[in-house]
């Protein structure tokens, strides 16, 4: 639109121009003397058109390559956060792998039992999707409990555990050799027929003698879904490797190429000396040239890989070259007589670029915020929430038996209560601007912050737990006016953050608070790192995460502070952050006082 009104302008103007010229031209008794000398006019018009001709080629060049270049950071962007997705996934992955060893405690397979192993792998899985699923094999590569009929000795993620494969060259570039975790290529199961991604750690029994292996495996369509999601075009590619060459998953997804391994292809000649990177080469799969972006997952053996058709690299651009051949062609139409005319219609498409460029990144923030979003929300809170419903299932159907012991009701009430939690955050993370709006309705009733408090101390109980971070209640808290299911979720999203920048084996204090304003409330206080000073006036922006977190891979979307800040001001009070001269953060809530403290 802002072409056509700016085309439109030109011609109102020419024709102007054009009756004013006819007007200054003498109509009776003119009798030039000579033919008129052209050539002024031409050498003029000659060099004012090959002006023009060389201003649309450069302006053409300088969009092209602008396009180009706005094209490439949309994907490095999107290999970024399909990074974060596949790290924070195996990592999962591997989390349960871990808690499955230790459960076993240096004994190795064969001295568990089917019910043994079976519950080590649910407790394993306790906040993993529900799609996640962990198997034991024993040293030949044959399962135990569900899957004693099924043999996995082909398998490359068993094989590559064996005693005699491990002095096998290739076996360092694909094993994390630090930690003993492989990733293993796609299969599909032989039970359902789906593919899955498995990821293995090796098994040694209490005289460290190889004994199996445990794997775990998640459907890749999760992972195919992000990627899909991510290509702009049909022709674009979207593709996770392993560093030893071999292409695990590829979007779109084609069941001949998984697991296959490629030796020749282009990626291996810049990756690994470079983590990230550009490179145009062809494409072995079908010989098309492509511009390639990578991005390599470090400390995994993975790597991303996005191609595009060098033509769709700049398909934006064409649309911008027609404006200018219009330029070009009135330019020489009009001659040296619409010079100015020219000049005015450059100065407005520079205006008209300039608001197009701005455009241009509001739509990339957007779509950037909104791949965020997608990926973040089903990843933070969906993962979670199957953990907690899956768990209140099982209990309550008593289908391994009685509870037992009366701390098993404690534990079923707290698993019930964080399904309800939730459920209920859920709603509010997606309704984050009616919060803002206020108009989320909430209660002001009489409340004693400390039942919200405790709730939150018992769903980061494990987290905290796992690092040995202590959580102390120092004080008595004074009622507020407010509403108890949002001052649970602030102290829970408060507590969340202490727990995830607190160092390991440090104390996170909670005490109460008062000011000279008639408000009260808590405060958290931990002993991390702190928020820069450079940080500190963004805090509570959606999906602001800071720095440190997106450095080190903490985990959190950067809407929970915002929703706690929201839910506060609706409530009439308001978060208080500072950084103490000792250290840590302190994040205090404060509220309309009920009473006296």
């Amino acid at each position: 639109m802002p072409d056509a009104d700016l085309s439109s302008s030109r011609h109102t103007v020419n024709r102007a121009g054009e009756s004013r010229l006819a007007s200054q031209v003498p109509t009776e008794n003119f009798r030039p003397s000579r033919p008129p000398r052209l050539w002024p006019l031409t050498v003029g018009a000659a060099v004012f058109c090959a002006i023009a001709l060389l201003a649309f080629v450069f302006s053409a060049a300088w969009v092209h390559d602008r396009e180009q270049e706005f094209r490439a950071a949309s994907v490095e962007r999107a290999l970024k956060t399909a990074g974060e997705h596949a790290t924070q996934l195996i990592g999962r992955m591997d989390a349960a792998m871990l808690a499955a060893l230790s459960a076993m405690e240096g004994e190795g397979l064969a001295a568990q039992t089917d019910a043994d192993l079976d519950l080590i792998a649910r407790n394993a899985l306790a906040g993993a999707p529900l799609a996640m699923s962990l198997q034991f094999w024993d040293s030949d590569g044959r399962g135990r409990g569900d899957f004693q009929d099924i043999s996995i000795a082909d398998r490359d993620y068993f094989r590559y555990h064996r005693p005699e494969n491990l002095a096998l060259p290739e076996r360092a570039t694909m094993i994390n050799v630090e930690s003993g975790m492989f990733v293993g290529t796609p299969v599909r199961s032989r039970i359902t027929g789906a593919w899955s991604l498995p990821v293995s750690r090796g098994v040694a029994d209490g005289s460290g003698r190889f004994s199996g292996i445990i794997s775990v495996a998640y459907p890749i369509d999760t992972f195919l879904d992000v990627y899909t999601g991510m290509r702009d075009f049909e022709s674009d590619l979207f593709a996770l490797w392993r560093n030893d060459r071999t292409m695990l998953i590829r979007a779109p997804f084609t069941e001949e190429l998984q697991g296959r391994r490629f030796e020749n292809a282009a990626i291996w000649q810049h990756y690994p000396a470079s983590i990230t990177g550009r490179y145009e080469a062809p494409t072995l799969t079908d010989g098309r040239s492509r511009v390639v972006l990578f991005r390599g997952l470090d400390p995994l053996p993975l790597v991303l890989v996005y191609a595009i058709e060098r033509q769709a690299l700049a398909a934006g651009a064409v649309a911008s070259y027609w404006p200018l051949l219009a330029v070009t062609f009135g330019a020489v139409a009009v001659a040296v007589a619409y010079a100015w005319l020219s000049l005015r219609y450059a100065l407005r498409l520079s205006r008209s670029y300039e608001a197009l460029r701005v455009a241009q990144a509001q739509t990339r923030l957007a779509a950037e915020a909104r791949g965020r979003f997608i990926a973040t929300m089903n990843h933070e809170f969906r993962t979670p929430l199957n953990a907690i419903i899956g768990f209140a299932e099982i209990l309550d159907s008593r289908l391994f038996g009685e509870l037992g012991s009366p701390k098993y009701a404690e534990y079923a009430k707290d698993i019930g209560d964080s399904g309800r939690h939730l459920l209920n955050l859920i709603d509010d993370v997606i309704d984050f601007s009616a919060i803002d709006l206020g108009k989320r309705e909430l209660a002001k009733d009489v409340i004693d912050p400390e039942d919200g408090v405790r709730a939150a101390m018992r769903l980061v109980m494990p987290q905290s737990g796992r690092r040995g971070i202590r959580i102390e209640i120092e004080g008595r808290f004074p009622s507020v006016r407010g509403d108890a299911r949002a001052i649970r979720q602030i102290a829970m999203n408060l507590l969340s953050n202490a727990v995830k920048f607190s160092p390991d084996g440090s104390t996170i204090k909670i005490r109460a608070v008062h000011d000279a304003n008639a408000f009260a409330g808590f405060e958290v206080l931990d002993r991390g790192p702190g928020i820069p000073a450079a940080e500190i006036g963004r805090i509570g922006e959606p999906f602001f995460r800071g720095h440190r977190a997106e450095r080190e891979a903490i985990g959190g979307t950067g809407l929970g502070i915002g929703i706690s800040m929201a839910l506060a001001r609706q409530m009439g009070g308001h978060i208080g952050l500072h950084c103490p001269p000792e250290g840590g953060t302190c994040a205090a809530l404060f509220l309309p006082a009920a009473g006296p403290p």
